[in-house]
């Protein structure tokens, strides 16, 4: 069965109620140096007040083994049949030589991994 637009927004609506503590409760965007780990959880409070399906990708020897090297931070189901791949990073990070190759494999296969280093950005892409 697929939901009408309106059947989505009483959904999101629903669950952002029953979820209201998974909303941020800061600013969009905290002054000064935001970490990594911060940032992707600021970023998953806002997937799951809004009821986007995601899968989150930290990095740890457990999930090495099932994802190649440089596999993107976050995978987000967003409206309109988008998907987003989101490599998270903090201001001064840089992505990294498996990074780097599997964005060329992404982009050759017609998709784009989102570098996002502030909320503000990853707000952009999610309403794009």
């Amino acid at each position: 069965m697929r939901w009408s637009e309106q059947q989505l927004k009483e959904y999101q609506t629903r669950r952002m109620l029953k979820d209201a503590y998974f909303l941020p409760d800061q600013p969009i965007e905290p002054d000064g140096e935001i970490l990594e780990k911060t940032l992707q959880t600021k970023i998953e409070r806002v997937l799951t007040g809004k009821a986007y399906p995601y899968l989150s990708f930290r990095q740890s020897r457990s999930v090495l083994r099932i994802c190649p090297p440089g596999w993107p931070d976050l995978v987000i189901v967003l409206p309109k049949k988008r998907v987003a791949w989101i490599e998270l990073k903090s201001k001064t990070g840089r992505r990294s030589k498996g990074q780097k190759e599997l964005a060329l494999i992404f982009h050759y296969l017609g998709h784009e991994i989102h570098e996002v280093k502030t909320m503000k950005r990853f707000m952009e892409i999610i309403n794009q």
